[in-house]
């Protein structure tokens, strides 16, 4: 089981970084990544829950922690997607899923800065037990 993972892992690491040199060359579009990363949110969401679910009927400790995790997750993602705007080409029409992808990279930038204050927060605390 765990070498299946390691190599479903590093197919979809591979992909990634296939459709990204794509767009890159102007082989695909940009419409088409974009496309291509909301396929991959929705993949990555379903089997996250597929397997929280598997593992909260092992152990619903860690369950509730999921589910707190995930609403809050949703919030912060819905929040950010109250803010993003609507991206147009350069014919003026609109681009799909470009209001869902710039919510992506706002909620990205929320989560890495409250990682980066939890980090420094904890590390504070650490030194002060010292």
């Amino acid at each position: 089981m765990e070498n299946t993972l390691k190599i479903g892992k590093y197919s979809l690491i591979g992909l990634i970084w296939l459709i990204a040199i794509l767009v890159w060359f102007n082989i695909l579009s940009v419409s088409a990544l974009i496309s291509f990363s909301i396929a991959l949110f929705w993949i990555i969401g379903v089997v996250t829950v597929g397997f929280t679910i598997f593992n909260f009927t092992e152990n619903p400790k860690t369950g509730i922690k999921f589910v707190i995790g995930a609403v809050s997750l949703c919030i912060i993602l819905g929040i950010s997607f109250g803010f993003s705007d609507i991206t147009l080409n350069d014919e003026g029409i609109e681009i799909p899923g470009s209001q869902l992808t710039e919510a992506g990279i706002y909620t990205l930038n929320i989560l890495s800065v409250s990682a980066l204050v939890i980090i420094v927060l904890s590390e504070g605390k650490r030194l002060l037990k010292l």
